[in-house]
């Protein structure tokens, strides 16, 4: 798996995937990753979205892809909402407001389904 993983020019992985032992044995063995896609982040919360980001910590691009005219991200824990502050609002969302400043965020005008 160590080989395959430094040969690779592209890993996919969901964001619970990317913290799987082999990934994380050849980051430590020091494997990086130029770009970190995250898809249907406008349905991703931050910790899950953070396992993924902390394994391509040395990227040079992070890109969240997602609607956020869609599904929000579902939240089973009515205590966790209760107890903590902002848990329901993804990564995507979290992205979005920092671009504001930036004006790094686009949107599509057609979409192909």
């Amino acid at each position: 798996r160590r080989r395959i993983l430094f040969r690779a020019q592209v890993i996919l992985a969901t964001c619970t995937g990317a913290g799987e032992s082999s990934l994380e044995n050849a980051v430590r063995a020091g494997a990086h990753f130029d770009v970190v896609i995250v898809d249907e982040a406008a349905q991703a919360l931050a910790p899950l979205v953070l396992i993924a980001l902390l394994k391509a910590a040395n990227a040079r691009v992070a890109l969240f892809v997602g609607d956020d005219r869609q599904l929000p991200p579902t939240i089973r824990s009515q205590n966790a909402l209760r107890m903590t502050p902002l848990f329901d609002w993804s990564m995507f969302s979290r992205a979005q407001a920092a671009s504001k400043l930036t004006q790094t965020n686009f949107a599509l005008r057609m979409q192909y389904r």
